[in-house]
């Protein structure tokens, strides 16, 4: 069976969570669901009755994907939790063995690992920028069949539209993903 991996960037872990939820319900297992987010500046969800911060008062279905993280230093970004393929992805490109190790100051290294897991240029600097900027990026190993409901399901949980979110952020003068450049406003990534 052919499979692709299709990707949604979150704002909030409240939608993120949420599409796991869905996946699970679905069908999916979470052998095939990856998490990738920084683990520094966790975004509030927008539900105000729910707190939100990545090390650990996620709620429901990430925290099942979460028990098997990896916490990766990547240079520009800073601490980044990992989960499934794209954890496995980080650590492999770069020789890690343990959890908890640090990337070495290798530029391109998330870049390099959404590319090595076969996404074009544009999307894998649009995903490593959503991470950069903040933002939940849950992907998922889907059958050809199986591509369609995958994606339906990751809009409907509030994954961003990639070439509007993309448009915002070149309308504000961003040109392509860069390491080594300062963290940018987070204000203008909830946009």
């Amino acid at each position: 069976m052919n499979t692709n991996t299709v990707v949604g960037l979150f704002d909030y872990y409240s939608d993120a969570d949420a599409a796991v939820k869905a996946l699970h319900d679905y069908g999916v297992d979470g052998s095939r669901i990856s998490v990738v987010t920084r683990d520094n500046d966790p975004i509030e969800p927008k539900n105000a009755g729910q707190k939100g911060a990545a090390t650990g008062a996620v709620a429901g279905g990430l925290v099942g994907l979460m028990a098997g993280l990896s916490t990766l230093i990547i240079p520009g970004i800073g601490p980044v939790l990992a989960t499934g393929t794209l954890a496995n992805t980080l650590v492999a490109t770069f020789g890690l063995t343990a959890v908890g190790a640090t990337l070495g100051a290798t530029t391109g290294s998330l870049l390099g690992a959404f590319a090595d897991l076969g996404f074009g240029e544009k999307d894998a600097e649009f995903y490593a920028e959503g991470v950069k900027r903040g933002g939940i990026v849950v992907s998922v190993e889907a059958d050809a069949e199986d591509e369609d409901e995958i994606s339906d399901i990751l809009r409907g949980a509030g994954a961003v539209d990639m070439d509007v979110r993309r448009q915002t952020w070149l309308d504000e003068g961003w040109t392509s993903f860069d390491e080594e450049a300062a963290k940018s406003d987070e204000d203008a990534y909830r946009r």
